[in-house]
């Protein structure tokens, strides 16, 4: 009977670890590409992401010229990806800059479940070419890309 037990034991072992050494390792490299236009006082920014379907991705608009009471104009939002592209559009009416400096981040926060648990909750697992490390104290990691759009 324990010879028994032993050689089932030892099979649902082996079994794990075939499964185990089985599942396919999933790509954490976060690659951005992304471009911009004004039409009609409209910005309209695409662009791609090597993320998964559902990934949130942050932006900011900000118009470097401030107006001559002081008035910052600056727009956050997010957008979400679908087929490793993503679209958003902003009114920039009133706006007074000759361009708009965009900022993009994929970052752990906010993210799906699937997402987090693939990149991290911290985005440890986050890997590419412009991954930046916030430090001390929340040691978050998260893709940053940033371009300027001209009227």
């Amino acid at each position: 009977m324990w010879q028994r037990v032993v050689h089932v034991c030892l099979l649902l072992a082996v079994g794990t670890v075939m499964v185990a050494g089985c599942e396919e390792e999933q790509d954490t490299r976060v690659e951005f590409e992304a471009s911009g236009s004004i039409v009609d006082d409209t910005i309209i920014v695409e662009g791609t992401a090597t993320v998964p379907d559902g990934a949130r991705i942050d932006y900011v608009l900000d118009d470097p010229i401030v107006d001559i009471d002081g008035e910052v104009f600056l727009v956050r939002g997010d957008t979400i990806v679908n087929d490793e592209s993503f679209r958003f559009e902003v009114s920039v009416e009133g706006w007074i800059g000759d361009s708009v400096e965009v900022w993009i981040a994929f970052q752990p926060s906010g993210q799906p479940s699937e997402v987090v648990s693939l990149y991290g909750s911290q985005g440890e697992n986050i890997e590419g070419d412009n991954v930046v490390e916030l430090g001390d104290p929340t040691n978050v990691r998260r893709v940053e890309y940033e371009f300027t759009v001209s009227r």
